[in-house]
C-alpha cells in the first residue's frame, strides 16, 4: 500500500522510528507514517480481508468523520486537507516499496489515443501477477482525446501521469524519465506506442538479462513483418531510435539527463545510453522477446535519427546535465517568499519599513495583519480571557521554572499551566497577541497551499544590521541543508553555554531558550508543526509555537550571530511583553547583546 490506516496497524519498532514531534499536525497520522516509510523505504502491507469485514460505526443522526471534514474542506479542527495536500505533493513521488516481488517500471511514450490504448490493453492482459508493476504515462502530443482518456485511466497497478499543461514534449520526457528513475524499480522499460504484447514472459526474460549484466541495455526495433529486432545498438539500420528499451535504472542514471531544451533530446539520450553500456561486454545470449512482443502496423510519428556515438562522445558533460551553479547573492536567493506583517491602520510603520528594507537590499510583500481592535477578534479574546486558568495536567511532571518552561517539560499543557499561574491570567495577554497568532495562521496556510519551500517573515518594527547581506551570506554558508528555523534575531535573556551553543562564527543554537518572532526564516517541513500549535490559541506565537519548534528540532534551528535583525520595541501593537513595556531600547539591547551602532535605526 501507499498509505495505511493508522487506527489499527503494527510495525517493527527497529524500522519505524518516529517521535511525537514528527506528527506535526493533527488528524493525519497515516500521512506522516506513509511519508516516513517512503523516505526509509519501508514496505507497507495490508492484510487481505473480505469486503465489509469492518465498516463505519454510525450513531443515530450521523456525524462527520475526519475524512468527511477534510473532503469538504470545512476548515474545522477536524479538517487537515490543506496540510495533507501540501505534504503529499511535496513528498512525491509516492511509490510502493520493494517487496519479495521485483518491481518493473514501464515508461510509456504516448503519441495517440488508439496506439496507447492498445499498448496498455495488451500489456494488462499479459502482465504477470508475480511482479510489482508501475506505469509512467508520458504524453508526447497535444491530443485532447489522449489527455481525457489518461485522466480517467484506472489500472490494477501503480500509475503516474506526467502533466501536459505548460510543458514542451521534451520537458515532459525529461520529467518522465526523472520520475521513472525515482521509483526504485529493478527494471526500467521504455515503450513506444507501436509495441504490443502477446505474452508475459518478456518481463522475466528482460529482468534476467539486466540482473546478470546490469551494465547492458536491451534495445528493440521494428523488424520485418512487424517483428521486434533486438540488439545492443541504439539505432536500427535506418538510424532510427528504438521503440523498446530495457535496462537497469543504474545504467539509465549513467546515461545522464534528458535536455528539455534540445529538440532531439530522446534520440541523443539513447545514443548516450548505448555509449554508457559500451564497457559491459557482449551479452551471452539475447532473449527472444519477439515471441511475446511485436510492433503494430501503424508506426506513428517517427523520431529524429539517433546521433553517432562519436558525436555524443565529443560533447562535454554528456553523463549529466547538472543545473547551473547558483551562488547566494543575497536574502532573495535564500528565501522564496519574504513578507512583512503590517496593520492597515499603521501606514506610517509600513512607510518606515520600506525605507529600511531598501537599505538592506530586501524586496518583500506586505501582509495585512489581523487587528486586535477588530470586533470579531476583540470578542474572541474577551471570551478567551474570561476562561479560568488551565490546571496542571494530572500524572505529568509540573513545570516550576522558566528553564523548564523552555527547555525541560513533558507536555504543552504543563507549560500553559505554569505560565498562567505565574502571571495570574490567561497566557495570551492581549487581543493584539491573539490577532498576531491569527495572522501567522494565514501566512502559514498560504505558504503550504503555494508549496513555498523557504519563507522569511518580518515584523514592521525590524531594524537591520548595517552589513545585513554579508552577515546573512556568511551564516548561510555554515547552515546545514536540512535546517528548519533560522531566526535572524531573538530576544535572548539566558546566555550560558547550554542556552547559546556556537555552531559557526555567525551561527548559534538556542536549544529552545530564545524567543522573538520579529525576523524568522522557515523551511517547508516545519510549517505543519507551527500551524498545529498556532491554531490551538493557547500561548503567544514566540513563547508557544516558535519556542516549541526550536526545542523539538533543536539540532536544526539556528540564530544569526550577531543578530542580523533586531526589534525596535517602541510603540508595539501586540503588547504582550511586560519586559519590553518597561525597558528602553538601550536597556533591552544590553540584555539581548545588541550593539545598537551596528543597526540602521
Amino acid at each position: 500500500m501507499h498509505v495505511l490506516g493508522t487506527n489499527a496497524f503494527c510495525a517493527h519498532s527497529d524500522r519505524l522510528k518516529l517521535r511525537w514531534a514528527d506528527f506535526g499536525y493533527r488528524n493525519m497520522a497515516d500521512i506522516f507514517v506513509a511519508l516516513h516509510a517512503q523516505r526509509q523505504r519501508i514496505p507497507m502491507i495490508a492484510l487481505e480481508r473480505p469486503r465489509h469485514l469492518a465498516w463505519q460505526n454510525e450513531r443515530e443522526g450521523g456525524f462527520d468523520t475526519i475524512y468527511d471534514h477534510s473532503l469538504k474542506a470545512t476548515r474545522s479542527r477536524f479538517d487537515s486537507s490543506l496540510v495533507q495536500d501540501a505534504l503529499m505533493q511535496r513528498g512525491g513521488p509516492l511509490t510502493l516499496q520493494p517487496t519479495l516481488r521485483p518491481k518493473l517500471v514501464l515508461l510509456v511514450l504516448a503519441e495517440s489515443l488508439d496506439a496507447t490504448q492498445a499498448l496498455i490493453e495488451t500489456w494488462q492482459a499479459q502482465a504477470w501477477a508475480e511482479l510489482d508493476w508501475v506505469v509512467v504515462l508520458c504524453p508526447l502530443s497535444e491530443d485532447a482525446a489522449l489527455a481525457g482518456w489518461s485522466a480517467e485511466l484506472r489500472l490494477p497497478a501503480e500509475l503516474h501521469l506526467v502533466p501536459i499543461a505548460g510543458r514542451s514534449p521534451q520537458a515532459r520526457l525529461a520529467e518522465a524519465l526523472n520520475l521513472a528513475l525515482r521509483l526504485d524499480g529493478a527494471l526500467l522499460a521504455m515503450l513506444g506506442g507501436e509495441i504490443r504484447f502477446s505474452g508475459g514472459e518478456w518481463a522475466k526474460a528482460a529482468l534476467g538479462l539486466v540482473t546478470r549484466q546490469p551494465g547492458l541495455a536491451l534495445f528493440g526495433h521494428r523488424g520485418g513483418a512487424g517483428q521486434l529486432a533486438l540488439g545492443r545498438e541504439a539505432a536500427d539500420a535506418r538510424g532510427m531510435p528504438p521503440c523498446f528499451a530495457a535496462m537497469a535504472p543504474s545504467l539509465a542514471l549513467a546515461a545522464g539527463d534528458l535536455d528539455p531544451q534540445q529538440p532531439d533530446a530522446l534520440p541523443e539520450w539513447f545514443a548516450r545510453l548505448a555509449l554508457a553500456q559500451s564497457g559491459a561486454g557482449p551479452a551471452a545470449e539475447l532473449p527472444d522477446l519477439g515471441r511475446w512482443m511485436f510492433c503494430a502496423a501503424a508506426a506513428g510519428n517517427q523520431a529524429l535519427p539517433v546521433p553517432e556515438a562519436d558525436a555524443v562522445r565529443s560533447k562535454v558533460g554528456w553523463r549529466g546535465i547538472p543545473p547551473a551553479p547558483r551562488l547566494l547573492r543575497g536574502v532573495q536567493d535564500m528565501f522564496q517568499r519574504i513578507c512583512v506583517i503590517n496593520l492597515d491602520r499603521r501606514p506610517d510603520r509600513w512607510a518606515a519599513m520600506q525605507g529600511r528594507l531598501a537599505k538592506a537590499g530586501i524586496t518583500a510583500e506586505r501582509v495585512a495583519a489581523m487587528d486586535g481592535q477588530f470586533p470579531g477578534i476583540a470578542a474572541e479574546f474577551a471570551e478567551y480571557a474570561a476562561q479560568p486558568p488551565l490546571p496542571r495536567p494530572a500524572g505529568v511532571r509540573a513545570v516550576t521554572s522558566s528553564w523548564q518552561f523552555y527547555r525541560d517539560h513533558d507536555s504543552q499543557q504543563a507549560r500553559i499551566a505554569f505560565e498562567e499561574a505565574r502571571i495570574g491570567r490567561k497566557a495570551i495577554t492581549s487581543a493584539g497577541a491573539l490577532a498576531y497568532l491569527i495572522t501567522w495562521q494565514s501566512i502559514l496556510e498560504r505558504a503550504l497551499a503555494d508549496g513555498v519551500e523557504t519563507l522569511l517573515v518580518l515584523d514592521d518594527d525590524v531594524a537591520f544590521h548595517r552589513e545585513f547581506q554579508a552577515l546573512l551570506a556568511a551564516a548561510h554558508a555554515a547552515l546545514p541543508a536540512d535546517w528548519l528555523v533560522l531566526q535572524l534575531g531573538t530576544l535572548q535573556y539566558n546566555w550560558d553555554r547550554t542556552a547559546s551553543v556556537p555552531v559557526a562564527r555567525h551561527l548559534h543554537r538556542t536549544e529552545g531558550s530564545a524567543i522573538g518572532s520579529h525576523a524568522v526564516g522557515l523551511r517547508f517541513e516545519v510549517f505543519p508543526f507551527l500551524l498545529e500549535l498556532v491554531k490551538r490559541r493557547d500561548l503567544p506565537f514566540d513563547t508557544g509555537p516558535l519556542s516549541a519548534a526550536t526545542l523539538a528540532f533543536r539540532e536544526r534551528c539556528f540564530v544569526t550571530t550577531p543578530n542580523a535583525a533586531i526589534q525596535v520595541l517602541e510603540d508595539s501593537d501586540i503588547g504582550s511583553s511586560d519586559f519590553q513595556k518597561t525597558r528602553t531600547l538601550e536597556m533591552a539591547a544590553r540584555t539581548y547583546r545588541w550593539h545598537l551602532p551596528d543597526y540602521e535605526l
